[in-house]
């Protein structure tokens, strides 16, 4: 989190020298080329491209072999040939079949690419007034990147399912793949025994090209794995075109659930413009289509509001549930949007979406997510829903006796509501004195809720051997993100108050410890958010040795502090790095957090605390 006291966080890469020696012609690196640089032709990366930090973009044309950058280049140049073909409604077939030759040279992960190439792949894949209408992109997406065979879908979604939870899945898993078997003929292995009973999904579909995104993330096969490219550009097109002028209604969760699956894996990817562009589609749609006020006890309230748009009903109204699984998808659905916007807010530190700030029709008043097995089974309380006003029942009553009966999901929006909320207060009671004043009932409020959540969250200690590996791992980053909260709330005054100094020491070591506690196994391809809470563990942990470094030579600040070894200390921050490089090895995300943690410990370089 930003601190005026956090160490500094730049790169510790060395510019290159002022003057280079100009490379022989046609020998310079393609970066040089582009940007008309001087190029020095220093293998494996040139002195230009170190000084402008762009190592990765750094690749030299040989004979007998093209680069990426050639192969993408390539891509792109077929595909607007074949855009062209189609709206002029060409014959010849002259453009080349796309997603063929190149498909097993694009490294494995989108974020590799720099923001440039990523755009140029994203806008041919998606809609523009001059390039595909609604009507021919999904025959153009079609051909150009085919659905995957019967034994590919297989691979794909038995990469997928085990991390489905991680990755914001909402939908109910049996339900989902009977309609995926109606689409695909029927998979064996993973569909088998599943009778398609609902509309299935259509290859115009949103949710099935997301699925397969992650599915080539996740699973073994090399091949599958190099052709992430163009599942991803087919799921952004058709996510793109998944508004409510292109689909028919059946489908809104379909969409919400594509947006929240792409939104997680770009950020994953290290694109966190584009994935909040994909939370930004997932929370339009779940406020449209009133998936905040389920059960809402004040629905006549709403509907008094002055309707000037008379057809706006007609469109955004969802039926009535079929059946309580329905109702718990659509539940799901709008605290998985909820989660993902407000926690990616608070790390990003940008607004949130979700506003309930007390206006007509904003306030929330769907229920708290229960289990899927509640809802298949009737299980429900007889208050559930009765209400209303969610959120503000919950932080203004700091009722935490609920939480037993919650779901995995339901604990998670409830950390995701007190981060939220610890950044706002963070942010106004920081450096204002006054305003500190003024929202001091409510910050100690909001720390007194806190407190009584991470007490009332189950133990990790015996979530192992209780709790299945997904839920197990789910829980763990529940828990992070709680005590991320408490660090949040409190790294204001955390370098003039004891207390709040102790408070952020001890989530931050809680943070390491927690994620310690989960089976290396399990922890692989955790939530995408759960290396950027390991990094501050060792941001703050960093701060401090400074201190205890500073305190060697003045009088020190807060003596209590010193109880704790400083050497312990140290070690948290190597331990915080293994963490990170447990988690999703392949996620570009988890390369940045690497260096972000050893940026922050470069300030450690000369004291008793840096270890070899």
């Amino acid at each position: 989190m930003p601190s005026d006291h956090s160490p500094p966080s730049g790169s510790a890469r060395q510019p290159g020298p002022a003057t280079y020696s100009r490379a022989p012609k046609g020998k310079a690196c393609l970066n040089c080329r582009r940007r008309k640089l001087k190029c020095d032709c220093a293998h494996p990366v040139c002195s230009q491209c170190v000084r402008f930090g762009r190592e990765r973009d750094c690749e030299y044309s040989e004979k007998d072999q093209k680069t990426r950058t050639e192969l993408l280049e390539e891509h792109i140049a077929d595909l607007k040939a074949r855009i062209i073909e189609l709206e002029g409604g060409g014959g010849g077939g002259s453009a080349p079949p796309v997603g063929t030759a190149h498909s097993n040279d694009y490294t494995s992960w989108p974020g590799l690419f720099d923001d440039a190439d990523f755009a140029d792949l994203a806008i041919t894949a998606q809609p523009a007034g001059h390039a595909v209408s609604p009507r021919s992109s999904p025959e153009l997406v079609a051909r150009n990147y085919p659905i995957p065979t019967y034994a590919e879908a297989q691979t794909l979604l038995d990469a997928f399912l085990p991390y489905a939870q991680e990755f914001g899945f909402f939908l109910n898993t049996a339900r989902f793949l009977s309609r995926v078997s109606s689409q695909l003929g029927g998979v064996p292995s993973v569909l088998d025994g599943y009778t398609p009973a609902f509309e299935p999904v259509d290859e115009s579909d949103p949710l099935l090209a997301a699925v397969f995104v992650w599915g080539a993330a996740l699973c073994a096969d090399e091949d599958l794995k190099a052709r992430q490219s163009a599942f991803l550009a087919r799921a952004l097109h058709q996510a793109a075109s998944s508004g409510a002028g292109h689909m028919r209604r059946p489908h809104v969760l379909h969409a919400v659930q594509a947006h929240v699956l792409l939104a997680n894996y770009l950020y994953a990817a290290g694109q966190f413009a584009d994935g909040r562009r994909q939370t930004a589609d997932a929370a339009a749609l779940v406020l449209a289509h009133r998936l905040h006020k389920i059960r809402s006890p004040r629905l006549h309230q709403d509907r008094a509001r002055l309707g000037l748009v008379h057809a706006a009903d007609a469109e955004l109204a969802l039926r009535a549930p079929a059946d309580l699984v329905e109702e718990g998808e659509r539940t799901h659905a709008f605290w998985q949007v909820f989660v993902l916007d407000k926690t990616w807010a608070a790390v990003l530190g940008v607004p949130s979406l979700l506003v309930a700030d007390g206006t007509l029709g904003a306030e929330i008043d769907t229920p708290w997510p229960l289990a899927a097995e509640q809802y298949r089974d009737g299980d429900l309380p007889l208050d559930y829903g009765t209400t209303g006003q969610t959120l503000q029942n919950f932080t203004s009553t700091h009722d935490i006796r609920t939480a037993a009966r919650l779901s995995p999901l339901g604990l998670r929006a409830r950390a995701a509501a007190l981060l939220y909320r610890a950044m706002w207060y963070a942010s106004v009671s920081g450096a204002d004195t006054t305003a500190r004043e003024r929202h001091a009932m409510a910050f100690e409020a909001t720390d007194s809720l806190l407190d009584k959540f991470v007490v009332s969250l189950p133990s990790l200690d015996t979530a192992g051997a209780q709790l299945p590996p997904d839920v197990h791992r789910h829980l763990a980053v529940t828990h992070c993100i709680a005590r991320l909260a408490v660090v949040q709330l409190h790294h204001p005054f955390f370098d003039g108050e004891l207390k709040s100094a102790a408070k952020c020491m001890s989530a931050c070591k809680a943070i390491v410890a927690g994620v310690e506690a989960v089976p290396a196994g399990v922890l692989t391809h955790a939530d995408p958010l759960l290396p950027v809470i390991i990094t501050v563990p060792a941001q703050f942990i960093t701060a401090e040795l400074v201190n205890i470094e500073a305190a060697k030579v003045s009088v020190p600040k807060r003596p209590l502090m010193l109880c704790v070894s400083p050497y312990v200390l140290a070690s948290h921050i190597e331990e915080a790095q293994e963490l990170i490089r447990r988690i999703s090895r392949d996620s570009r995300l988890t390369v940045l957090q690497l260096e972000a943690v050893n940026a922050i410990k470069s300030v450690l370089i000369g004291t008793d605390y840096q270890r070899p």
